[in-house]
């Protein structure tokens, strides 16, 4: 009898142990699994804020998307490129230069980072990294906002250009309306190095002539340029009255180009003012298609 209670208790004890060690090898393979998941699927949400009026540099990260936290500050003349190297995070990058007003945080959270975190996800062993180049336009004057922006995207050429470095070239640049005459601005200030992978012109407020020397410069600057542009775009209509010329956001090119790709979104998307579509699905759908 007591033999019999013994291999009963021995075999309880080897069950529970053989149990204990499943739990473990499962907890183990789904925790391991889960951070193979998360380091393929990680996205890091950096931005750059440049006050102009104070030659000041701000220089952190996003949390949620929405709250910013605040980790360099520094003038462009003084930037520390350790401290750069140290706050730069990822293998692949997204450079984004808003529309005129596009640094106000519910809209830059909704038709910006939300619509980077989507187009990503699915884009397993790759760390992006997608940078807010937050830059103040000024008051209402449109015209004014325009001309200046080319200046104050001049003064960030040094910082663009080191960023570039960092990546080796893995980096793509989107703009936003107003934001290509900003980043042209930051193209005229000598910028150097390696070419960008790509430059996505959405929407943009620039001129659609392809000899435009500032244009030139674009194409110039990346291996590929692809242009969207939207036919019944009301705020690049009003753009071309003023600048008395047509806009490569709502046109496209003048005179096609080799080398850049053209989505026309007039028949996919439809809306009031057809400028500000960047997180629409069909749109979404053409942007995650170019960043595999």
């Amino acid at each position: 009898m007591a033999t019999t209670n013994n291999n009963l208790m021995n075999g309880t004890k080897f069950f529970q142990i053989r149990s204990m060690l499943l739990i473990l090898a499962t907890n183990f393979f789904f925790m391991a699994h889960a951070k193979d998941v998360e380091a393929k699927s990680k996205i890091n949400f950096l931005f750059v804020e440049w006050r102009d009026k104070e030659n000041l540099l701000l220089f952190g990260h996003f949390i949620d998307q929405s709250k910013k936290v605040v980790e360099i500050r520094s003038s462009p003349e003084e930037l520390n490129d350790l401290q750069l190297q140290k706050w730069l995070k990822g293998d692949n990058a997204v450079l984004l230069f808003h529309c005129m007003w596009g640094q106000q945080s519910f809209f830059h959270k909704v038709k910006y980072l939300k619509t980077f975190n989507e187009i990503f996800s699915p884009s397993a062993g790759k760390n992006y990294t997608v940078i807010s180049f937050l830059w103040h336009a000024g008051g209402l004057n449109y015209k004014q906002n325009w001309e200046q922006s080319f200046t104050k995207g001049s003064k960030l050429a040094s910082v663009v250009q080191k960023i570039n470095h960092y990546y080796a070239g893995n980096t793509s640049v989107l703009c936003h309306s107003m934001g290509a005459r900003f980043f042209e601005g930051v193209l005229a200030g000598n910028i150097a190095g390696p070419k960008f992978r790509e430059v996505i012109l959405f929407s943009s407020d620039i001129s659609a002539n392809t000899t435009d020397p500032d244009f030139v410069t674009i194409t110039k600057s990346a291996k590929q340029v692809c242009v969207f542009k939207h036919q019944k775009d009301k705020m690049l209509l009003f753009s071309s009255l003023i600048h008395g010329n047509k806009r490569i956001g709502r046109t496209g090119l003048e005179a096609k180009q080799d080398g850049i790709t053209v989505y026309d979104m007039t028949d996919h998307i439809h809306g009031f003012q057809n400028h500000a579509h960047i997180n629409r699905r069909w749109v979404k759908e053409q942007l995650l298609q170019r960043f595999q």
